[in-house]
């Protein structure tokens, strides 16, 4: 989670003060930490609680009535039960419980219609494995490897929340990772195919053509699981494209990429991060592409942030930006 705030095109000085109140947690264990558009919110263990920081205009620390409209230090999560796994996303946050896997959000949540300063049920969802948001949509993974999705382009109207995806997988196939951005979501398998769904006018479904396809997901050509170059291991959506990260360490996007520098409805190579090695993961956001290695060093390539001027800045190649490990 921690490459989401530099992923979403957040201000690279809100990524660096994360560092003060994450001190305030210090004596925990961190599992996971989302950042949304003007706040951050932590799931520590062994206590599966959580922890919310920043803005809060719109209730988005989800810790009750009783906070100004800007927390600097991490307050609780009104919420007492232990926590699953978190997400943040715009202005709202939601989480998913460990008893029963059901989901609960917080802050101006999409299809809730409102702003809520402490979690709420969302529409009695149980069974949730994995959740993937956007601004004002989102899809979610259950345990039996279905899925579903909601608001705007993934539902018929605003009275029926959520929406059936047909994802069809064959023999021993299993979902192992979900990712959602804009209007597309693809799902990673545990061979390492990738399956996307979704608006597709620039070809970040990946597969051939540039036709929507709202409600079934396909395989993404060529990343059949048969070759380290074409099995997946990690995956990553843009604004209007998506990447792959190969187990080989090759990367592959496709899609219309950051301020056009490749534009394909199949997986190309980015040459870019060839040079890389011991890639842990990539993150992907609207205008830039980023690898982040197993010693911590962030590396980008697009509009990437800029730690003198605290903005961003172009660059069509390889940079070294930080160390999250420092």
């Amino acid at each position: 989670m921690l490459g989401t705030g530099i992923a979403n095109d957040s201000s690279w000085n809100d990524f660096i003060s994360a560092d003060y109140a994450l001190e305030a947690l210090a004596e925990h264990k961190i599992e996971q930490l989302a950042m949304g558009d003007d706040f951050t919110c932590v799931l520590v263990r062994p206590e599966q609680k959580v922890y919310c920081y920043g803005a809060n205009d719109q209730g988005q620390l989800g810790a009750g009535g009783d906070l100004d409209e800007y927390e600097v230090d991490p307050v609780p999560l009104k919420f007492e039960e232990p926590v699953f796994a978190i997400q943040v996303e715009g202005d709202f946050a939601c989480l998913i419980r460990s008893m029963d896997k059901s989901l609960w959000c917080w802050g101006a949540v999409p299809v809730l219609v409102g702003s809520y300063s402490s979690p709420q049920e969302f529409y009695d969802v149980k069974g949730v494995s994995k959740m993937a948001l956007g601004a004002d949509r989102g899809c979610v993974l259950f345990l039996d490897d279905t899925i579903q999705c909601f608001r705007e382009s993934f539902t018929e109207s605003s009275t029926t929340p959520l929406k059936d995806i047909e994802v069809t997988l064959s023999e021993g196939e299993k979902v192992v990772d979900l990712k959602f951005r804009n209007a597309h979501c693809c799902v990673l398998l545990n061979n390492g195919r990738i399956m996307c769904f979704g608006y597709n006018g620039n070809g970040q479904l990946g597969d051939g053509t540039t036709t929507d396809r709202y409600d079934k997901a396909s395989y993404v050509d060529g990343i059949d699981g048969t070759t380290p170059s074409k099995t997946a291991r990690h995956i990553a959506l843009g604004a209007q494209y998506t990447c792959a990260l190969m187990v080989n360490d090759e990367v592959y996007c496709w899609g219309f990429g950051y301020a056009g520098a490749f534009s394909s409805n199949t997986p190309i190579l980015l040459t870019e991060f060839q040079a890389l090695e011991d890639i842990h993961s990539i993150e992907a956001g609207l205008s830039a592409t980023m690898a982040i290695l197993n010693d911590g060093k962030v590396y980008c390539v697009g509009q990437c942030p800029d730690g003198d001027t605290g903005g961003f800045k172009n660059t069509v190649t390889l940079k070294l930006i930080g160390d999250v490990l420092q």
